[in-house]
């Protein structure tokens, strides 16, 4: 229904679905917490202005998850998934999340766990995400990103190293997960 009529069915059922999702979410298997997150990937993807202010409260408890640095390296990933999509359909929302946990330290250990998981990111989808949220960061005007740039950089080319390939035709490096003309004909 997400999918098929979403400005309806998000309107009319989505609080309600966010928050049996949020108490799933607590006592659930590995799998349900990525199969859920998908879920609210799907939804940021779909409508990303509603989504900011429909997951606000499930993003916070996300947010606090990845900054106890707990989980299994599985749910870490799709949190991060998630925290990047939702910081790039709004930059603003997320400072707003990290500065209501009020942790000390919230941004600089939040950017340690996103640096530190991303080369674990097996999957070129997710680590072309996680780069380009990276790579909206350093707009930001911040010490700690500043602080971290190198490491940053870094990611971000690892990234590119994986996801470029060498077109024959062209004779150029393009993104191999981008379809071009030729691989739609085939």
């Amino acid at each position: 229904y997400i999918l098929l009529c979403p400005e309806l069915y998000l309107q009319k059922y989505g609080k309600e679905l966010i928050q049996q999702c949020q108490y799933l979410m607590k006592d659930i298997r590995t799998e349900g917490i990525v199969t859920i997150c998908k879920l609210f990937i799907s939804i940021i993807r779909i409508q990303p202005t509603y989504a900011i202010e429909l997951l606000h409260s499930v993003m916070i408890d996300i947010i606090k998850n990845l900054l106890d640095d707990t989980d299994y390296l599985t749910v870490k990933q799709i949190y991060l998934q998630v925290v990047v999509r939702y910081f790039l359909a709004n930059q603003m929302a997320l400072s707003h999340i990290l500065e209501e946990i009020q942790m000390e330290n919230s941004f600089q250990k939040f950017l340690s766990i996103w640096i530190n998981t991303m080369p674990n990111v097996t999957q070129n989808e997710d680590k072309k995400l996680l780069a380009i949220g990276l790579c909206s960061l350093l707009t930001i005007s911040n010490d700690i990103i500043f602080e971290n740039f190198s490491v940053i950089v870094i990611n971000v080319y690892e990234t590119l190293c994986d996801i470029m390939r060498q077109d024959s035709e062209i004779g150029e490096e393009v993104d191999s997960l981008i379809l071009n003309e030729q691989a739609e004909v085939d």
